[in-house]
């Protein structure tokens, strides 16, 4: 563990001491649930669920930390600690769909569809026609306006998104129905640097401010449209949370069991992860430690919590990181980080008494 963690086992017991650091599948130590536990995992589920979007970097991912470290500290059944981390994530601050003729401005939810590229629409924004493309189908887009046009197209549509943009569409629109599945969104995700901008809305909204826009004629929606989207990539903080059990044998507590279990889920929409399914894992890791609180084991038990699952198992990969990583090493690594604080600092005093001569840079100084 990190230097200074409380759960860092004696030093004097680190030579006989025998790890055993195992990814455990959640729910192996609490195979035998008592009633009133099982009874509240549905509960724990909702919670988690009602916490809204999941993923890392958002107001719900804090949120949810923070219902695992209240819920934990609560059983009382072991030493809770919060180890935060930074971690590149994509963040969408307001994107809009504009119909002037009609003076209608609708909200847009960014799709998640590109793992570099963020669906970002430079200022002034994108201005076209708004056209119903269907499933996006070579014979539905025959005959119809699809180079420089903003297309409406089916959500159940596999990746027909690559012919609109091969063909010259500006953008595209999912039309979500209701009944789509995770399949539909993880199939167009893309892992090439694409600019296509794809965004999604629900088939309620769009009946709403377009009525019955499927037979709009040749698939003509609207004569002018224009989208704006803002977008970029971010550091985000996030955090592991860890509670630490003692085992109850003199010799077994030498060794450490580690369960894991992700909370954050994985935003195929941007504010739309709820993520019900994702939270069995959290859900199961509290219910753990209230199975431990009541059946103690004889060997140390670590619970993890970690986030970051949806970028690449940041928060497992940070905590791997701090297992593996040498005294050496990270006194190494902050001596680097205080000469580099200490040099900026140097930098920043002399800047702030710094004269310039503002004939220097119009060339008119004497020599």
């Amino acid at each position: 563990m990190k230097p200074g963690s409380s759960h860092t086992l004696d030093r004097s017991q680190a030579p006989c001491a025998s790890w055993v650091l195992l990814i455990l599948l959640i729910g192996v130590l609490a195979a035998a649930p008592c009633r009133a536990a099982a009874a509240d995992f549905p509960q724990l589920i909702a919670t988690f669920a009602a916490l809204g979007d999941r993923s890392t970097g958002t107001p719900g991912n804090a949120r949810a930390a923070g219902f695992i470290k209240e819920t934990l500290t609560q059983i009382g059944v072991g030493a809770v600690e919060s180890h935060q981390f930074a971690v590149p994530v994509i963040q969408n601050t307001a994107s809009s769909l504009t119909v002037r003729e009609r003076g209608l401005t609708m909200p847009l939810l960014p799709l998640a569809g590109n793992a570099i590229t963020p669906q970002a629409i430079a200022p002034p924004g994108i201005t076209g026609p708004l056209v119903y493309a269907g499933d996006g189908s070579l014979a539905r887009l025959n005959g119809r306006l699809v180079a420089g046009a903003v297309l409406l197209m089916e959500l159940d549509s596999a990746k027909n998104w690559l012919q609109a943009a091969s063909l010259g569409a500006s953008a595209l629109i999912y039309v979500d129905r209701g009944d789509s599945t995770r399949m539909d969104f993880e199939e167009k995700f893309e892992l090439s640097p694409v600019q296509f901008p794809r965004f999604w809305m629900p088939v309620e909204a769009l009946r709403e401010a377009f009525g019955d826009f499927e037979s709009a004629p040749e698939g003509m929606v609207a004569g002018a449209v224009q989208l704006a989207s803002q977008a970029g990539w971010e550091n985000a903080i996030s955090e592991n949370i860890t509670c630490l059990i003692p085992g109850t044998s003199p010799e077994l507590k030498k060794e450490l069991l580690l369960v894991e279990a992700f909370y954050d889920s994985t935003a195929h929409v941007d504010g739309k992860s709820p993520g019900a399914d994702e939270a069995l894992g959290a859900a199961t890791l509290l219910q753990v430690a209230r199975h431990l609180k009541e059946h103690p084991s004889e060997r140390s038990v670590l619970l993890v919590a970690t986030s970051g699952h949806a970028q690449a198992l940041a928060g497992l990969r940070e905590l791997v990181w701090s297992f593996t990583a040498r005294s050496r090493d990270l006194r190494d690594a902050r001596s680097e980080l205080q000469r580099y604080v200490k040099k900026a600092q140097l930098t920043l005093q002399a800047l702030r008494g710094a004269t310039f001569d503002d004939r220097l840079a119009a060339g008119t100084a004497a020599p």
